[in-house]
């Protein structure tokens, strides 16, 4: 057990504690940290070197100190720097000299690297889950939306004219590739488990590791004891996977920023999801999507945080892993909190077809079909471009759409319309009716496989 270093000054030692202690985030990792001393106590009663009544002690009384952290009664000594001391030294204190005996061939480095590893795997797993709820939505309302056709968009400039649900399923799919990418770091963080790697140089404890490491969940354990007590490689998987996740919804949100901007305002902000101004009685603000976006700013930072902090945590181990786990949850408690309110606000928000439709008579949006046209009467493309971009001149000066010129209507053989131009893209993966609605059912079957999971 620790003791207090009495070459120094009890103010000196609060100090110290004050500093090393990590007990506001162990306290967190409860659950998976009892878990993992059941297991080890197991462990040591099967390899003999405790006995079945001293098991079963050490379990009910592990029990009992889970449920005093759950009810805030548990006696947290920040003397002892981590809930592994604190949960020996409540051992001890219940069971005496059994007590410290579940020490045993380990180390404070396997064992917060195993917990550690079992409260990220459940973190990203809760993760996901909200995460999967998100992409619900977004399908959600790409099937409300099929028939909207909007303006398409390149560098923020209408371009040619699509389906809103083909926008909004496009963030679905990102966020499916997301989800896919939590699911390998789970995979990662669960492939190897660091118990029975001691301080670093193994235990010398003849445990059978294989099924330990298949009682927690683990693939197998470590290859390298060496590594694995100072292996935080799944933490910054997790971090880099989650901040993708993060890149993906702030982008998500300035496509929702732009359409619901009043310029625009082919979306329509949730009252019961966004706020007045203090002074302008006519003004909505969507302060979900401007805080979501901030938010996933700092998350996005964690991904490089964790590698600056591991970068320089000399093998095999190093106490500025502490931190990491600060890292971590910051961004985990950020994703926590937005992804159930962004859903609530997608989830509500509506559309302006008429804003939609004024929107189609803005920027010569369909000056590519005409273009097409001309190539059909066999016209080379550049040529057809030169002509049309020349055509696109003239409307402007006139005030109208290109297609709505004369010439146009003569050279394309009659009028153009949206409705022509999405139908026209009835390729795999395009804008038209038939593929917009063979990609929802797409990630809409990729969803619904991983509600069956």
């Amino acid at each position: 057990m620790k003791t207090l270093d009495t070459t120094r000054s009890t103010a000196a030692n609060s100090d110290l504690f004050d500093f090393t202690q990590g007990l506001d985030v162990d306290k967190r990792m409860a659950c998976e940290e009892v878990q993992v001393q059941k297991a080890w106590v197991k462990a040591l009663e099967k390899s003999g070197h405790i006995t079945s009544p001293e098991s079963k002690a050490l379990i009910k009384t592990l029990s009992a100190a889970l449920q005093a952290m759950e009810d805030e009664s548990f006696d947290w000594q920040v003397s002892d720097e981590d809930i592994h001391m604190n949960l020996e030294r409540y051992l001890t204190e219940k069971l005496g000299s059994v007590g410290e005996k579940v020490h045993l061939g380990r180390s404070r480095n396997d064992l917060v690297a195993t917990t550690l590893r079992l409260f990220t795997a459940n973190k990203i797993t809760e993760l996901a889950d909200l995460t999967l709820g998100l992409a619900a939505t977004l399908h959600a309302k790409g099937e409300n939306w099929l028939k909207v056709i909007i303006p398409g968009l390149t560098h923020l400039q209408f371009g040619q004219p699509m389906r809103l649900s083909h926008v909004i399923s496009a963030h679905g799919f990102a966020v499916l590739r997301d989800l896919e990418r939590l699911d390998a770091a789970v995979k990662i963080t669960m492939s190897e488990m660091p118990l029975g790697a001691g301080a670093f140089a193994g235990t010398h404890l003849k445990i059978d590791l294989v099924k330990l490491a298949k009682t927690l969940g683990f693939t197998r354990p470590a290859n390298n004891s060496y590594d694995s007590v100072g292996d935080r490689d799944f933490m910054l998987e997790s971090l880099n996977a989650t901040a993708l996740l993060a890149m993906h919804i702030s982008r998500l949100t300035e496509e929702i920023l732009f359409w619901s901007s009043t310029p625009i305002a082919v979306l329509k902000l949730p009252f019961d999801w966004s706020t007045g101004s203090s002074i302008m009685p006519n003004k909505r603000n969507p302060d979900v999507p401007e805080i979501t976006r901030a938010k996933m700013a700092r998350v996005i930072a964690r991904a490089g945080e964790g590698l600056a902090i591991m970068r320089v945590v000399t093998p095999s181990y190093g106490s500025d892993l502490h931190e990491l786990k600060r890292t971590f949850l910051s961004a985990m408690d950020e994703m926590m909190q937005v992804l159930p309110v962004l859903t609530a606000f997608l989830d509500h928000l509506e559309v302006n077809a008429d804003a939609a439709e004024r929107l189609l008579k803005k920027g010569h949006i369909l000056a590519t079909d005409l273009a097409n046209a001309l190539v059909r009467d066999g016209i080379s493309f550049r040529d057809a471009y030169r002509k049309i971009a020349k055509l696109v001149s003239i409307a402007e000066s006139m005030g109208c759409q290109v297609q709505e010129t004369a010439e146009a209507v003569s050279l394309a053989g009659g009028t153009i319309t949206a409705e022509d131009a999405v139908e026209a893209r009835d390729n795999h993966g395009g804008t038209s009716l038939r593929q917009t609605s063979a990609t929802l059912k797409t990630l809409g079957s990729a969803l619904e496989q991983r509600v069956k999971l």
